[in-house]
C-alpha cells in the first residue's frame, strides 16, 4: 500500500514511512479503508497544525472507535444474524489489552 501511495503521489510526504505503514496495518489490507484512513489523518493533522505526519499522529486520528466501527461492518458481513453483538465484540477486542500490530 505504502508502494501505491508513493506511486501516486511521487513521494510520502507528509506522512513517515512508518505512518503509512501503520496506515495499511490498520487498515488490514483493504485499499479503501487504507485511503478513508490518510483522509482522516490528512483532516486530523491540517485542523491540528502539524506539518509532518508520523505514527502518533496517525494513531490520534484513526482512533480505536473508528477501528471498532470498521471492524463491525466487516462482521456484519461475515455474521449477518449476529449484528447486535458485533460491536460490543469489536470494542472488547481493541480496548482488553489487545496489542495491535501497529
Amino acid at each position: 500500500m505504502v508502494e501505491a501511495y508513493r506511486k501516486r503521489f511521487k513521494a510520502l510526504a507528509p506522512f513517515t514511512e512508518d505512518a503509512l505503514l501503520t496506515l495499511g496495518r490498520m487498515s488490514r489490507g483493504i485499499f479503501r479503508r487504507f485511503l478513508r484512513y490518510i483522509t482522516l489523518t490528512l483532516q486530523y493533522s491540517e485542523s491540528h497544525g502539524k506539518k509532518i505526519i508520523d505514527t502518533e499522529t496517525v494513531k490520534e486520528a484513526v482512533t480505536v472507535e473508528r477501528l471498532a466501527e470498521d471492524m463491525e461492518l466487516e462482521l456484519v458481513e461475515l455474521f449477518p444474524k449476529e449484528m447486535l453483538l458485533h460491536e460490543s465484540r469489536a470494542l472488547f477486542f481493541l480496548s482488553s489489552g489487545f496489542e495491535p500490530l501497529w
